[in-house]
Order: structure tokens, then sequence, then C-alpha cells
């Protein structure tokens, strides 16, 4: 399978009508990318029993399309097209799977995030109508991204915004769910549209629609790809906010004195193939194949690992709160560390060092879930590293200590590690809590210096 990992940018879908080979399915819309093109065998089909040979066809397809069909089929290629025409083999046959309305349970497989500033309010809505649409603007709303989902894959149709980490918040244990009567809340709503109702409601009360609240059915594909794309910026926000790293591609904060939207949208999309590179990534080391493995030299061949995208893996497998059960898989992977080795400098690397042998933490925190959200150490990252990498006596750290400077090495660096943090309470009312080292990391370090 070629590879579908560069889904980028879809705001502004490429101009199909100038390309020599024209997406068979651009009719459908949503197309996006370069032209593929593959081999099929078109078997001729009539309903008066007519027969032709098998005959060999190209079908051009853009990239979504493409990965659209590779994951309606279960991501393998299908050898046979069927119809009496070219027309009915590959739109009616090898194509049906791009149509987006169940017609037999009258609902529509487009999704759309809705964001109002004023309100803050994230709402997804489970149709597709312009007239729909321009209700939503009239009201105050911003589209914030549009996906394909039929219960069995998801497929993004226009960029989902990072606002949704707020309608993942709603959703977590603990966030109280608010009905929509009444429209007073501040909190999160999550509506589908009624496809029973044929006109805007004549109450003023209400901002669009007869509206129906529905939950997403926990552990479904819908509910795990949320999940993940709010994991992903959890942890952008935890390396951004704490860990200090100089690194180009996680530089979101471009609002500057002079706005600009070049450079915004820059940063948007810098975003989104990180985001998606650290999934395929993700996916080659939990999975140990031989398939995987030959993924993984793709990704690296098609320049998709960066050390951006190294770092958001190794945070989400290492983080308190948001590891997941397999976490050990990655938190003690001899390839994602030599992939370290192989992209950082010998100061990136002593970063990567320091953060095992530390960890991280928020300095000062506001909220009992601020005690959870930290990076563990990693004795298995230490190992690995030292002495084979970075000598037991190698200098990794300074600190201006009056007239003088103090170098540490990995030793002395864990002795003068902070173990502490601060809480901070109403009225500006401050409490200090320590918490363990790794005696582990210590153990081993000494060990080294014997």
């Amino acid at each position: 399978m070629s590879d579908t990992s560069d889904v980028g940018d879809t705001s502004n879908a490429i101009d199909l009508a100038h390309d020599t080979k024209q997406c068979s399915e651009h009719l459908f819309g949503y197309c996006y990318g370069n032209i593929i093109t593959e081999k099929y065998t078109w078997q001729y089909r009539h309903y008066k029993g007519g027969h032709c040979p098998d005959e060999e066809i190209d079908v051009h397809l853009c990239k979504r399309h493409y990965e659209w069909l590779y994951l309606a089929n279960g991501n393998k290629k299908r050898e046979f097209i069927q119809g009496r025409d070219l027309t009915e083999a590959i739109g009616d046959d090898l194509c049906s799977v791009f149509s987006n309305y169940d017609y037999a349970n009258k609902v529509s497989y487009v999704y759309k995030f809705w964001y109002n500033t004023e309100t803050s309010k994230v709402i997804l809505v489970n149709e597709h109508s312009e007239r729909f649409d321009s209700v939503m603007i009239s009201k105050g709303y911003e589209k914030k991204g549009m996906f394909y989902y039929n219960g069995k894959f998801v497929i993004d149709l226009s960029p989902i915004s990072w606002e949704i980490n707020s309608f993942e918040k709603q959703r977590q244990p603990g966030n109280q769910r608010y009905d929509y009567k009444g429209d007073n809340m501040s909190s999160i709503y999550r509506f589908v549209l009624n496809s029973e109702e044929t006109k805007a409601s004549k109450d003023d009360k209400k901002d669009y629609y007869n509206l129906l609240p529905f939950d997403i059915e926990v552990n479904s594909v819908l509910d795990k790809w949320i999940d993940e794309r709010s994991t992903f910026e959890e942890c952008l926000s935890f390396i951004t906010d704490n860990m200090g790293l100089k690194l180009d591609k996680l530089d979101f904060h471009f609002y500057d004195e002079e706005y600009d939207k070049a450079k915004e949208d820059k940063a948007k999309n810098e975003k989104y193939f990180i985001f998606k590179n650290s999934c395929l990534l993700e996916n080659a080391l939990l999975i140990n194949t031989p398939e995987s493995s030959l993924e993984l030299e793709k990704l690296l061949e098609k320049g998709k690992i960066s050390l951006e995208v190294l770092w958001i893996v190794y945070v989400k497998y290492n983080h308190r709160l948001h590891a997941p059960d397999n976490e050990k898989k990655i938190t003690e992977n001899d390839i994602l560390i030599n992939l370290f080795v192989k992209f950082c400098s010998k100061d990136e690397l002593i970063e990567f060092l320091k953060v095992a042998i530390e960890g991280c933490r928020n300095e000062v925190t506001y909220r009992q879930r601020d005690f959870y959200d930290y990076v563990h150490t990693n004795l298995y990252v230490v190992k690995h590293l030292v002495p084979k990498y970075i000598k037991h006596d190698n200098i990794i750290d300074s600190v201006q200590n009056g007239n003088y400077v103090k170098l540490h090495s990995p030793l002395d660096f864990w002795y003068h590690t902070k173990n502490f943090t601060w809480a901070v309470y109403g009225m500006g009312e401050t409490k200090h809590y320590d918490y363990d080292k790794d005696e582990t990391i210590h153990e081993y370090l000494e060990s080294l210096n014997v």
C-alpha cells in the first residue's frame, strides 16, 4: 500500500480540473492531494447475462479518496470491480463507500465541529447541508472541522481545529453534563440534528434547529478518534509550557503584535503533520512485525520522523495521565531511543537524558489534576544512554553559584534536581509539596562510579 500519511490542510482543495488525470470521484467532493493511479480488473456484468472478457483498467484517485478506499476495504486493495460499463463499475461498485448519507437510517455520515467564540461552546453536529450551515454561521458559530464517520472508520474532510480539545474535556468523568434546556450554562454541548426536522425552530430562545443531545459510545471508533486528538493537544501543551525544549516546529506562539495570517496557517499545518506522523510512528512501534518495520523505514525515507514527533510520542507514553495501558511497549523501546540518538545533536541528547533522570512536572500547581500532570523518570532510557553515548563523568549541566559555575555529571545532576512543587490556593496562599526522586536511577549511576 502506498503511503497515505500526509493528508494536510484541505481548506483549499487542489483544482483537479487542471490535472492531467482527474480523480474518478471528484463529483463526491473532498478531493485532496496528488493523483494516484492503480490497476483494477473490470469484470463485465450485465443483467441479461451478457459476457465480455475481463479487462485491466486504470483508476485515478486523489490521495484522500485513495486512503478512504483502502480503509473501507480493510486496508487492502480490491482486485476486481464489476458493472455493465465503467461508470457503474467504478462509481457504483468500487466507490460506493464515498456516499455521505445512510438512507436506511436517515442519518448523515458527515460530522462537523462548530465553535462559538462568545459563549465558548463547542458542539458536534451530525448534519451536512448548506441550509444548516448558514443558520449556524448567522448565530455566531464558526466551523472548526469536518469528518466522515460511518461507524467503522474516520476520514478528515477538512482540518479539525484544536478547539475540540475543549469538547473532549467536557466528556471526561467528573464534568457535569447539562441538557440543552435553559441555554444559560457556559458548558460545552454535543448535539445531533433531528433528521425529521425540516424547518428552523421558531423558538427564538434556541440557537438553531430542533437539536437532540447524543452520547458518543465509549471505546467506539469515534470516541477513540476524538480522544487521540485531545491527548495530542494535551501532550503538546505540556511540552511547550513545561519542558523548555528548543524545538522550532513546536513553537506555535504565533500571535504577536503584527498579526501574520500566513504564519498562523503555517503553524497550524505543521501541527497537523506532527500529529499525523506521531500516530504513524506509534503504530509502527506498538506492532512488532516485519510489516511495521517496513512501515517505519518508509516513514524515515519520506522524512516523516522528526525530533518533534519523537518527543510527542515519548511524552505521551511516559506521562502519568496520558499513557495508554500498553505504555511499556514504548517507554522501554530500543527503536524509539535509537531514533532519538539518530536525530539528536549531542546537546539535544543530553536534554533527553536529563528528562529521563528528572522527569518533568509543573513548577506551580493550581488544581488537583496538576499533581498527576507529569512525565515519569525512565531508568531504561538512562541505561541505554549512559555510558554508551554519554559517559558517566561527562558534564551534562552547569549551575551559576555566585562567582563560579558548578558542573554536573549525570549523578551530580540527579542529586541537584528539584523534587518539590508549589500549590497555589485562593488569595495567594501557597503550600510546598515534596515528592520522591527515582532511587533506581540513583543506584545505577552510583554503580558506574565504582
